[in-house]
């Protein structure tokens, strides 16, 4: 269990830098030929699309993760 409890650590680390480095050029590449407040707008709305876009992925790929095997109850005697 210690492990996957790293390598879940790992992998929220490094989404959520990836995500945060690719919504940044995204807003970057919409926003670099803004001549007024307007454009700028438009490219955070675009940016937040693209957003919304990935988390919806991110859901429809939390539905495909397996679901956790119940392990069995043991009873406890009545002796003990």
């Amino acid at each position: 269990m210690p492990h996957a409890s790293i390598i879940t650590r790992l992998a929220q680390q490094i989404g959520g830098a990836f995500g945060t480095a690719i919504l940044a050029v995204i807003l970057e590449a919409t926003t670099s030929g803004a001549t007024g407040i307007a454009d700028v707008a438009t490219g955070f709305d675009v940016a937040f699309w693209w957003a919304i876009g990935f988390t919806v992925v991110a859901v429809g790929v939390c539905f495909a993760l397996p679901a956790p095997v119940k392990q069995p109850v043991v009873a406890a005697s009545a002796n003990a």
